[in-house]
């Protein structure tokens, strides 16, 4: 019987005390939802703008078909260079908070100024500028949309920790394919597969991860690729058969929305509010010293991050280094988007789809051109 990820008698999803737990259940339900929505088409488009952006941009079936009548079709690749020109110009771009010096009051202009210096020092991290200008170059070129991925690892600092940037290739991720906000507010999932060992995720977390269960994922890694025992989710990954050649475990991260109450500081003189988003002893520290506020809990949406390695639920996160628990972990990178389709091939569209039409024509026209002057009595001269 060919067994699978999914829950059931079969499933390889289990607890500390060999019970069934959901979360592999609610990452393929996520998974198919979001597959639904024109995913397929979507992937096919952004191998055909890799290919047409790379060169390759007369397919097998034309080009023998034009071989065998003695013609002969040319490529002339137009889109790298201008496309790289484009994404060059906004890597080079310097981010700035620059304040109204007329209408800015003090207070607004030191505000700023502090914004303006946490650019400076985020620019100045070689991480994110590299996940940056990745992420638009694949955005532009290729997929139209593209994710940078604000982790805290603990791999230079075990203790305090420190943010790492990175950028996440289109097929690395499914996300939820109606979302609108920029900022992922309205985002309710973000799954994610990478191949790690166990070192490398151990690294990640400061806590350390219940061994037994990653004794089992190793376990199940032979049974995973030594038998009949596979998913059909991220086959279009590269290194689809990673672990089976390094040993390293299919570890899968799921980032969801789930409610909850939140704590909200309310000012009684100004009537503002805000979240408060810090430690809970932080938090009475700060009442005690400012008498003018008060503590309302209200209803929120937070953001957990499940892990699990081979079918194997490790671990669910609620803190995971972001200042604000209510935000996705990632920057979206967007070239067209759509914000009124429905499908994903028609949400996000990069720009080299809109010049694919242009540039087939292109080469159409040259390539007749070409055919012409060598079939003259006098080739290589028209007459």
């Amino acid at each position: 019987m060919r067994r699978s990820w999914l829950g059931g008698e079969n499933s390889l999803l289990l607890n500390r005390d060999g019970v069934n737990v959901d979360y592999i259940n609610d990452f393929c339900r996520r998974y198919d939802e979001a597959w639904s929505c024109g995913y397929s088409e979507f992937f096919e488009n952004a191998d055909l703008c890799d290919r047409f952006y790379r060169g390759d941009q007369i397919s097998l079936y034309a080009f023998s078909k034009a071989k065998s009548s003695g013609r002969i079709l040319r490529a002339f690749n137009h889109l790298c260079p201008k496309l790289n020109a484009l994404s060059g110009l906004l890597q080079s771009t310097d981010y700035r908070a620059i304040p109204n010096v007329e209408y800015g009051s003090e207070e607004v202009r030191n505000i700023i100024s502090l914004k303006d210096k946490t650019l400076d020092y985020i620019q100045s991290s070689p991480d994110f500028m590299n996940a940056i200008h990745s992420a638009m170059h694949e955005a532009i070129s290729i997929t139209g949309l593209s994710l940078v991925c604000i982790n805290k690892t603990f791999d230079t600092d075990s203790i305090s920790g420190d943010l790492e940037f990175s950028h996440l290739r289109t097929k690395q991720f499914i996300i939820d394919p109606l979302f609108t906000n920029d900022d992922l507010s309205d985002c309710q999932f973000i799954l994610t597969r990478e191949y790690l060992n166990r070192e490398e995720l151990e690294s990640r977390y400061k806590e350390m991860l219940p061994q037994d269960r990653l004794d089992q994922a190793e376990e199940s890694s032979n049974i995973f690729f030594f038998s009949d025992v596979r998913d059909d989710r991220f086959s279009f990954l590269f290194d689809l058969d990673a672990e089976s050649r390094t040993g390293r475990l299919c570890v899968d991260f799921m980032y969801y929305r789930e409610g909850g109450n939140m704590p909200f500081l309310v000012d009684y003189v100004s009537g503002q509010s805000f979240p408060w988003n810090f430690r809970e002893d932080d938090m009475n520290n700060f009442l005690y010293n400012n008498g003018n506020f008060s503590v309302e809990y209200r209803d929120a949406s937070f953001v957990k991050k499940a892990v699990s390695a081979n079918g194997v639920h490790i671990t669910t996160i609620d803190d995971f280094g972001m200042p604000n628990k209510t935000m996705m972990p990632f920057v979206a990178v967007k070239a067209k988007f759509n914000n009124y389709a429905y499908d994903m091939s028609h949400r996000f569209n990069s720009l080299t789809l809109d010049a694919i039409p242009a540039q087939k024509c292109l080469n159409e026209t040259l390539s007749t051109i070409a055919n012409i002057s060598q079939s003259q009595s006098n080739s290589g001269q028209c007459i």
